[in-house]
């Protein structure tokens, strides 16, 4: 399995951040993996996943576990007997799915609201898992120009599909810590009132 399959498809957040402490973020193949993971967890698990996601009063979309099940529910429980049981983030069979939500006190007696929550958990262990991985991108910038400036490109280029807040953060933070005169530009070239208010924020930080 390849660097970038491993932080992609074992897209645990323990996994991801015990394999990120493996990898240098000067190394060109390193942030290149990262990238290709972040880009793989995006469209496979958080993109697929808007319909199921919250949308709060100022327009942001997230995931809510509680709004789904409709109980605050324990983070401890699903930390510890929940989350460990499916690293890979693939879905169970609904047989299995459904016993590992009764081991955590979770009670859905519909197929459809059990993968709802599924849903719902997967995108926002992706989402933990991205925040973790842009961090890392955002420790140092590519030593070459070319390079760092393709690697933006494809970052920016997420911004295309519907987003979580937490996810649109990370990606105008990490543009916004590479290069400023990038920020600058997507600020100049943004329609999206939401994306031009954070890279405000952290142009400000920043300049």
């Amino acid at each position: 399995m390849s660097l970038e399959d491993d932080l992609a498809l074992q897209g645990a957040v323990e996994h991801v951040r015990a394999r990120l402490t493996q990898l240098d973020a000067t190394n060109p193949a390193h942030r290149a993996s990262v990238l290709h993971a972040i880009t793989v967890l995006v469209k496979t698990y958080i993109v697929p996943s808007m319909d199921v996601a919250q949308i709060a009063e100022n327009g942001e979309a997230y995931f809510s576990l509680n709004d789904v099940v409709g109980h605050r529910i324990s983070g401890l429980a699903l930390g510890a007997l929940f989350d460990p049981r499916f690293p890979d983030l693939q879905k169970p069979s609904d047989d299995v799915l459904n016993h590992a939500l009764q081991q955590i006190d979770i009670d859905l007696s519909d197929r459809v609201h059990r993968d709802t929550f599924f849903r719902c958990w997967a995108a926002h262990m992706a989402v933990a898992s991205c925040e973790l991985l842009f961090g890392f991108l955002r420790e140092k910038p590519q030593p070459s120009h070319e390079v760092a400036d393709a690697e933006i490109s494809e970052i920016e280029d997420l911004l295309s599909n519907p987003l979580p807040q937490e996810i649109r953060y990370e990606i105008v933070n990490t543009i916004s810590a590479l290069s400023i005169d990038r920020a600058r530009s997507l600020r100049e070239r943004t329609r999206d009132v939401r994306i031009a208010n954070t890279l405000d924020q952290f142009l400000r930080i920043r300049s």
